[in-house]
Formats: structure tokens, C-alpha cells, sequence
């Protein structure tokens, strides 16, 4: 899967509401913020609503989000 790299380049004064909660949602909120997302049609509807406020980067792998649970379990590491 692949990832995209979001950074916010324009501040949020003056935009509506539901732009600024967009940016609160993707982890933004400050020109030069960045975060790195899961491609998929959601952050795609997401990032249309702030396109004039953001740069988006491909990039080929997914963000790591730690080892997964079946790891976890078989490194003993669960919840005991």
C-alpha cells in the first residue's frame, strides 16, 4: 500500500470551519506541520477540502504503526 506524506505550506486563518477540523483530524495545524498518512478514498476526500492548504508527496510504503498484533503474540507480548 502505498503512503502520502502531507505538509501543511498555508495557515488556517481565515478558512471555514470544516477545513480547520480537517487539518486538526490529519495531525495539522501549523504551516510546516507534516504527517504521513495510509493512501486511500477518505484522506483523498479529506485532502480535497484543504488542497489549497497543504503539499502531498507519494511516497511507496505505508506508515509503520509498530508490529502488528499476530507479533505481538508471538513474542509474548500480549495482554496479560
Amino acid at each position: 500500500m502505498t503512503a502520502v506524506r502531507i505538509r501543511q505550506v498555508r495557515s488556517a486563518n481565515g478558512t471555514k470551519p470544516n477545513q480547520r477540523a480537517t487539518l486538526r483530524a490529519l495531525g495539522l495545524g501549523r504551516p510546516g506541520a507534516e504527517a504521513q498518512r495510509a493512501d486511500g478514498p477518505q484522506l483523498r476526500g479529506q485532502l480535497r477540502v484543504i488542497e489549497h492548504l497543504v503539499n502531498v508527496e507519494e511516497e511507496k510504503s505505508a506508515p509503520s504503526r509498530g508490529r502488528s498484533p499476530s507479533a505481538r503474540r508471538q513474542a509474548g507480548g500480549g495482554d496479560a
